[in-house]
């Protein structure tokens, strides 16, 4: 008869569960595999104890997090990111705006804004494709943990005679 061990995840497993769950696996493959490597802690009393602290810790963490990935929402709602490019005689344009360079002008406008400066680490532009046309654009923003937003982008031409 196999013995059997209850475990507390300390990280994602594939074909096991996530991070913080409590498992029942096979005693060999606890004490030979998944302790040594560090991925499970054996879940006796202390060790339960620390989870619902650690939980509580991480939950108020994201809570935080949530609250001020709510705020910059509320601040890039505000804005109109503003892209100047060369464009040639019909108007066309040289080059594309991308993810990448809404990306940079955001994080340039908020890094500075120290309650920002985490949640911008989660912050992703969502594109089809680069935009290729002159005039404004809503462009969708995902700050991560479900918040989602969207900035207007206006895109104008670069006078010859100004630089960028």
């Amino acid at each position: 008869m196999k013995k059997i061990m209850k475990v507390i995840l300390v990280q994602d497993i594939k074909n096991l569960g996530k991070k913080f769950n409590i498992k029942d696996v096979s005693d060999g493959y606890a004490r030979n595999f998944l302790i040594p490597k560090g991925l499970v802690r054996s879940a006796n009393e202390k060790n339960l104890k620390e989870l619902e602290a650690l939980k509580a810790t991480v939950a108020k963490k994201e809570e935080k997090l949530k609250t001020q990935l709510s705020k910059l929402k509320k601040e890039i709602e505000k804005i109109e990111i503003e892209f100047k490019v060369a464009v040639g005689e019909k108007q066309q344009m040289f080059a594309s705006v991308d993810e990448s360079d809404i990306k940079e002008k955001i994080i340039e406008k908020f890094s500075s804004i120290e309650q920002f400066k985490e949640p911008l680490n989660y912050l992703k532009v969502i594109l089809e494709k680069p935009i290729k046309k002159l005039g404004e654009h809503q462009v969708e923003i995902n700050l991560g943990m479900g918040v989602k937003t969207k900035v207007k982008i206006v895109i104008t031409p670069l006078a010859m005679n100004q630089p960028e």
